[in-house]
């Protein structure tokens, strides 16, 4: 042991780090920003299999791209900063739709901050934009974001003879992954194709594939949203008419997609009838495959056309363009709103494609009382086609106003109307089971009863002879154009019966002295009602020789005739009580009793 190791210590003896070789410190570059890379976009062929690598060029390359220091990548977003705040990122594009008249103004300008991590998808959407495509089999394929340089071969394959079936409005099934694959492919070239061209070709693959991939709906509403405001473009409502009320249902801004077809003069009323009813008609449990066009057509219907009425009735000009729809009731309801889009979020989008959009547009879904209206407007058309179908299940709408009351019923009056006259009229296979009827007279009746006795008398000869006198005797003494007293008799008693049974069902209470028109016995029935008098209401049921049901029914008869429903509804405690909605409706048509 040498001289140095017996001069150390016991610990510091056994401390071989000393004896270890020193190691080169490296420097790490601890930037976690953005890098630029620079690929070629060459024609340069990948190499074939089993070929040789080519080798390695010797010695250190002259120019190779570095990465940004922080101070660089800070001064970059300084420098943007201070150009957005000079006004450089001012909209280049600032228009007034004339296809909608929801929207006031648009404005389109460029992405604020510059990014670079999408280019090489870009650039590989225009070299693959015309590559031949051969027959193949569909091959597998996921990803949340998908891109070329994520194919192999099998899949690049299968993509490119999909896309071609697709282009020839060919629509065979295929994975999630190739259909956004194509959509962002699209998206992406928006500046090579024409924008027409890029949007016919959404609406394809939309409607090509929205039901073996419902998630479309989401996606495609807010892109094709986008891609018509930064091209000023119509929405293509004859393409999508068909799928129009579920792409309102997803869409966030649906003001974009109400009231832009050239039929539509009421935008407004379209957008509100759409997607501002807290009730959804479309899911009532009476709507059948019998009566689905009922619903269909008079809920809308009865609701525009009120809508219309009372924007003629207005006196002010709230809402766009002089829109006010519903009258003083709905003063100050519409609110202008203000909306700052991001195109295309949550596509695959290169910088050159992305924009930032502004909307002023007139919005109909900020205020709970403008709901409120909607919806009750809603559901009185619903109850006024339940009534038509004969259904008594009724909405309550304590928040509609009677204006609005009055033109949806006098929307549905004339349907009333028809289908009452319609109901009445018997159906075709009754004609052929009615007896042939020559008429009645006095002649005819005597001679019938005449011809009676003379065979009651042969027969009464054939088995009896003295009977037959007497019989013989008691006849022969009637005049040819008398009836026998008993015979007159027994007729007026049985006429008058028949009489007084008719008058009884017809409720109309001669049976029993007590009388009146129809008028006055639904009169003192909705009073009785109305005041809560059940005992009188049982009383003159009885004094009209009828069962209270029945009077009910006589009464809801009535008041159909005079506001399309019933005046009267089961009760658990009272066993009938008057539909709220109606009393003073029904009050001021009968006067207080």
């Amino acid at each position: 042991m040498s001289d140095k190791g017996r001069d150390l210590g016991p610990d510091e003896f056994w401390d071989l780090e000393p004896t270890r070789p020193r190691r080169k410190l490296r420097r790490f570059y601890h930037d976690t920003g953005t890098a630029l890379l620079r690929i070629s976009d060459g024609d340069a062929q990948e190499p074939e299999e089993g070929a040789k690598i080519p080798r390695r060029t010797e010695g250190k390359a002259k120019s190779q791209p570095q990465k940004p220091t922080i101070e660089e990548l800070m001064r970059d977003k300084l420098l943007v900063r201070a150009n957005t705040a000079q006004g450089e990122n001012q909209p280049y594009l600032t228009y007034t739709p004339d296809y909608n008249r929801l929207i006031f103004e648009v404005r389109v300008s460029e992405w604020p901050s510059p990014y670079t991590f999408y280019e090489r998808f870009r650039s590989d959407a225009r070299r693959y934009l015309d590559y031949p495509a051969k027959e193949c089999r569909p091959a597998p394929f996921f990803s949340f974001m998908p891109q070329y340089v994520q194919l192999n071969a099998d899949q690049r394959a299968w993509y490119f003879y999909w896309r071609s079936l697709v282009r020839e409005g060919k629509f065979p099934p295929t994975d999630f992954g190739y259909v956004m694959l194509y959509i962002y492919e699209l998206i992406n070239l928006s500046d090579v194709l024409s924008p027409d061209e890029v949007l016919s070709r959404l609406c394809d693959v939309w409607l090509g594939y929205r039901v073996q991939h419902p998630r479309l709906d989401r996606y495609l509403s807010e892109w094709v949203c986008d891609l018509c405001l930064i091209h000023k473009l119509p929405v293509p409502y004859e393409r999508l008419k068909a799928i129009y009320p579920q792409i309102i249902a997803a869409a966030r801004f649906k003001e974009f997609y109400v009231g832009c077809n050239d039929s539509s003069d009421m935008p407004f009323a379209e957008a509100l009838f759409c997607f501002n009813s807290g009730y959804d008609w479309r899911h009532s449990k009476y709507m059948t495959d019998e009566n689905r066009h009922l619903f269909e057509e008079h809920i809308r219907g009865a609701f525009l056309y009120a809508c219309k009425k009372l924007q003629e009735e207005a006196t002010g000009n709230e809402g766009p363009h002089g829109l006010n729809l519903l009258g003083s009731a709905l003063k100050s309801y519409g609110i202008r709103q203000r909306a700052v889009r991001d195109a295309y979020s949550g596509a695959l989008c290169s910088y050159e494609i992305k924009r930032k959009i502004e909307v002023v547009y007139f919005s109909c879904t900020r205020s709970p009382e403008l709901r409120y209206i909607v919806t009750d407007m809603v559901k009185y058309a619903e109850n006024n086609v339940r009534a038509m179908l004969g259904i008594k299940s009724r909405f309550g709408t304590p928040n509609l106003p009677e204006s609005a009351k009055k033109y949806i019923a006098e929307y549905f009056a004339p349907l009333r109307a028809s289908r009452k006259k319609k109901d009445e009229e018997p159906p075709e296979y009754e004609r052929y089971y009615e007896a042939d009827s020559h008429g009645i007279s006095p002649e005819a009746a005597l001679e019938l009863e005449r011809s009676s006795w003379e065979t009651t008398k042969k027969l009464i000869e054939a088995f009896d002879e003295p009977a037959a006198e007497q019989i013989n005797d008691s006849a022969k003494d009637l005049p040819a154009s008398v009836p026998p007293e008993s015979s007159l008799a027994e007729n007026e008693k049985l006429n008058g019966a028949l009489l007084s049974d008719t008058r009884i069902l017809a409720g109309g209470g001669q049976a029993s002295g007590e009388g009146g028109s129809e008028f006055d016995i639904c009169r003192q029935a909705f009073a009785f009602l109305r005041d809560g008098d059940t005992g009188g209401f049982i009383a003159l049921a009885e004094r009209l020789n009828i069962l209270p049901d029945t009077l009910i029914e006589k009464l809801n008869e009535y008041a159909y005739d005079i506001i399309g429903d019933i005046a009267a509804e089961p009760d658990e405690k009272a066993g009938w009580r008057l539909v709220p909605d109606y009393v003073f409706e029904l009050d001021e048509h009968f006067g207080r009793a």
